[in-house]
């Protein structure tokens, strides 16, 4: 944001669904003389739209030698019959067809053998300070004691039962605050 007072402007136009009109918005403020004169409104930038995907297109054919021949083999590609500019004059759309078809194979081979992402939880620190925030205790004292506990894995108290034993709670927690707020 060019300045705070047209990332506050922005904020309040947003927060009632009228980002759109930031620019009349800042215009009428300059002439009412609610902003500085030299309020720069080529800076404000405009809202960004939502990115419509868009599918991803076929690879062309020299991608196509590519997944074949491997990069770099240039001399290879002037003759080769997925090239419509040959210096042979053999290109084949049989040729692009089935090596169309043997690329697409193989990226849904990839994809299938791809391993699942797991979804990242909260670390160890967070479970615990999460836990034990509660009891009355300050976020210095917390931290302190932190250097010592069992869910610490550079602790020399270290337990993988008692940090699992502490995801199960936390997770626990994390529901219930969630069906509250429901």
């Amino acid at each position: 944001m060019a300045n705070k007072t047209i990332g506050l402007i922005s904020m309040i136009l947003k927060k009632y669904g009228r980002e759109d009109e930031i620019e009349q918005v800042l215009t009428e403020a300059k002439e009412q003389g609610l902003v500085r004169e030299n309020l720069n409104l080529k800076r404000v930038s405009k809202p960004k739209k939502d990115k419509v995907s868009k599918p991803k297109r076929d690879p062309t054919p020299y991608n196509l030698f590519c997944f074949v021949h491997g990069f770099g083999n240039s001399e290879a590609w002037s003759t080769s019959e997925l090239n419509k500019n040959s210096t042979e004059n053999n290109f084949s759309q049989e040729v692009v067809d089935k090596t169309m078809a043997e690329f697409k194979a193989a990226k849904a081979e990839k994809e299938a053998n791809a391993p699942v992402k797991q979804e990242k939880g909260a670390s160890p620190y967070n479970i615990y300070v999460s836990l034990n925030s509660g009891n009355g205790k300050s976020f210095p004292e917390l931290s302190s004691e932190w250097c010592n506990s069992e869910l610490n894995k550079k602790s020399h108290k270290f337990s993988q039962k008692a940090l699992d034993k502490a995801i199960t709670e936390f997770k626990a927690k994390k529901e219930t605050i969630a069906s509250d707020s429901d």
